[in-house]
């Protein structure tokens, strides 16, 4: 069967609580119905242990809650039909935030509109105030028997539902839409991929055939389960999850975990949220793959008091003031990374939280890293040994390995001016 097609736009970073275009009382938008452009993601481990909160079916709970800061890409690629659809929402009260995420299957009729059936049927799910999560996914089951009955395994869609409250994380999957999570420095792939190729794997070693042949199947990127097909099957937390402060969440399409690398997203996932949408964006268009499928990311920090304005970054604050990285000309042209502590610059994705794509000659693997001193109050740029220099605003070229300081207004830029950046507090 075809594999689902994803979709995005370019992504900016916003506090989710609530989130623009729903009444303060939570109440879900749909895209379809309205474009509304916010997102957060979930799930339970596969590639690490994550831990896992005390029980609890995921009935909301109230009281002050989480802030989020949220960032999407979506686009067409080189698809036709753009079949992606999702919906997210915040609530005030509670400080809960729920996702649906819906990738359209290309190679079935009526992607697009299946998609938004299922995105519509489980977000009223989510919206009902004392549902419970398994509610959520006998909404997901109910969907796709409706699919199910209307198109007889001729179209469908995977699906992404995820509800996080009181600082735990309820999730349920279906198809290779795929959910990451970023803690520390390592990456969480959370959900597993429901794709032919796993049953063919356990063919292979149960001898029924060779590995070779597993691997060349032209049915290995099947989808085993989806919203529409026969017999569904989900995948959903019975346990929640434990969220951390700072905890970075990806919810994304086959169009983005196909094309970029873990490394890639992980590196990426480092920046703030509407910044590191942006970025997933530059780099999908950078691949330049003939048949980049549609793609969606959503991304997703957690601030567990309440939100960078109420002291998520504490170290970092200078008069009730952040220090900001802009981007004054160039890629990141308009861009904003709050400088927690040091970010890096240059074209390698797997060190650099600013990645250059290779159509921007003059940047080094790893270039320079600006840093924030909260102790000192000052901004320093390091040259990394960069093959075409790093330069302050004034054209001095920076002796490798020895910081400058910059003040706050103060720029530099990598290789020459059209990759400039200056430092503030904002």
């Amino acid at each position: 069967m075809a594999r689902p097609a994803p979709f995005w736009r370019r992504g900016r970073d916003h506090v989710g609580r609530p989130a623009e275009g729903e009444a303060p009382g939570g109440s879900p938008t749909h895209r379809g119905r309205r474009r509304l452009r916010r997102a957060v993601a979930d799930g339970s481990p596969l590639l690490g242990s994550v831990p896992q909160a005390d029980g609890g079916l995921g009935s909301p709970a109230g009281g002050a809650g989480p802030a989020w800061r949220i960032g999407v890409a979506e686009g067409q690629g080189r698809r036709e039909y753009q079949q992606d659809r999702h919906a997210v929402w915040a609530e005030q009260d509670s400080g809960q935030i729920h996702l649906v995420l819906a990738d359209g299957m290309g190679g079935g009729q009526d992607g697009e509109a299946i998609a938004e059936l299922a995105v519509a049927a489980v977000a009223d799910s989510l919206a009902v105030a004392e549902a419970r999560f398994p509610d959520v996914v006998m909404a997901i089951d109910q969907a796709s028997r409706r699919v199910w009955e209307s198109h007889q395994s001729d179209g469908g869609t995977t699906l992404i539902a995820c509800r996080a409250a009181d600082g735990r994380l309820w999730f349920a999957s279906v198809g290779d839409s795929v959910l990451f999570l970023r803690r520390g420095e390592r990456l969480f792939e959370l959900n597993r991929r429901h794709e032919h190729r796993f049953d063919l794997w356990r063919q292979a070693l149960n001898g029924v055939m060779t590995v070779a042949d597993a691997e060349a199947d032209p049915q290995a990127d099947a989808l085993a389960s989806y919203v529409g097909c026969e017999e569904l099957s989900v995948d959903w937390t019975r346990r929640p999850l434990a969220l951390e402060a700072d905890d970075v969440l990806l919810a994304c399409s086959d169009g983005v975990s196909d094309t970029l690398s873990h490394d890639e997203i992980r590196a990426l996932l480092g920046l703030e949220p509407g910044l590191a949408a942006d970025a997933i964006e530059r780099r999908i268009k950078a691949a330049g793959f003939i048949h980049q499928d549609n793609y969606t990311a959503i991304v997703v920090r957690h601030y567990p008091g309440g939100g960078p304005e109420e002291g998520a970054l504490p170290a970092a604050r200078v008069g009730g003031k952040v220090p900001v990285l802009c981007g004054t000309a160039g890629e990141y042209l308009g861009a904003e990374i709050m400088l927690a502590h040091r970010v890096v610059l240059g074209r390698d994705p797997a060190q650099c939280h600013v990645a250059y794509g290779p159509s921007v000659p003059g940047i080094s693997a790893l270039h320079c890293t600006v840093t924030w001193n909260p102790v000192t109050r000052r901004f320093t740029v390091e040259d990394h040994g960069s093959s075409r220099g790093t330069f302050l605003a004034s054209g001095q070229r920076l002796v490798p390995g020895e910081p400058a300081q910059l003040d706050a207004g103060h720029g530099f830029y990598l290789d020459d001016r059209g990759n400039s950046f200056s430092v503030r507090l904002a």
